[in-house]
């Protein structure tokens, strides 16, 4: 069963599935994440004038893109030419990236591949948060689950949010995402995909979290270590922690 502050988080749309709120969050610090701060969603190419306004008023200032060239060129984003959103486009993953994930089959050794080879990109993300305070930030890829679900989890994590609630909050995607994850499965099955791979790409199992956030404690210290080892800075770290927790 969802708690209640899974459903406070979720913020129906109709063209997003996935749109959620890092708000509300326990740490470690007895404190709770700041509401209308950080949002996450899937990709909005969908969304119509009413529901991109609807986003507007909910507060987004500054949106972060973190799809290919490949998928933007495909779906390009309907708030890339906005006035009034800050659009940004930061894939984490170059084309040649994803097309290597291809021959991964675990998600969390996806996850690894992405945090070992993708740091740049990833700095670049966490630097344009950080200098887009105080400005609300949207971030979003296609589903709104790994490549979102990773940045997410590096800033619940120099929030001090508990490991295990990251990986709740990462599990979430998955009820949001039930209706489009039945239309990709049909997609999926009518082009002769391996729906074994299928599957094992759409799950979001608290577990493949967990193992992501063991991988970077192991390897870099955890989340704050990796920020350093990456290229932020102290200031930027400080930024970023103030961003959900005051």
């Amino acid at each position: 069963m969802e708690s209640k502050i899974s459903l406070q988080r979720r913020i129906e749309l109709e063209g997003l599935h996935n749109l959620r709120d890092l708000g509300g969050y326990p740490t470690h610090t007895g404190r709770t994440t700041r509401w209308g701060r950080i949002y996450r969603s899937d990709s909005p190419e969908r969304l119509l004038p009413p529901g991109q306004q609807a986003l507007v008023e909910q507060g987004v200032a500054v949106m972060i893109d973190l799809r290919t060239p490949y998928e933007v060129s495909k779906f390009p984003s309907v708030f890339a030419p906005s006035q009034v959103v800050k659009y940004h486009h930061m894939p984490v993953l170059k084309d040649d990236d994803a097309k290597a994930l291809g021959n991964i089959d675990e998600v969390e050794a996806i996850n690894y591949y992405v945090l070992d080879a993708c740091q740049s990109n990833i700095r670049e993300v966490m630097s344009r948060i950080a200098s887009s305070q105080p400005d609300p930030v949207l971030i979003h890829c296609v589903a709104g689950k790994d490549r979102t679900g990773l940045i997410s989890a590096l800033m619940l994590g120099l929030a001090g949010v508990p490991a295990e609630v990251i990986a709740e909050d990462y599990a979430l995607s998955h009820s949001c995402l039930t209706v489009k994850i039945e239309e990709w499965r049909a997609e999926a099955l009518a082009a002769g995909k391996d729906m074994a791979q299928f599957e094992r790409n759409m799950a979001c199992a608290p577990e493949t979290m967990l193992l992501t956030l063991d991988y970077l404690k192991n390897n870099y210290g955890g989340v704050e270590g990796y920020s350093r080892f990456i290229g932020l800075s102290e200031d930027e770290i400080e930024t970023l922690k103030a961003t959900l927790v005051e």
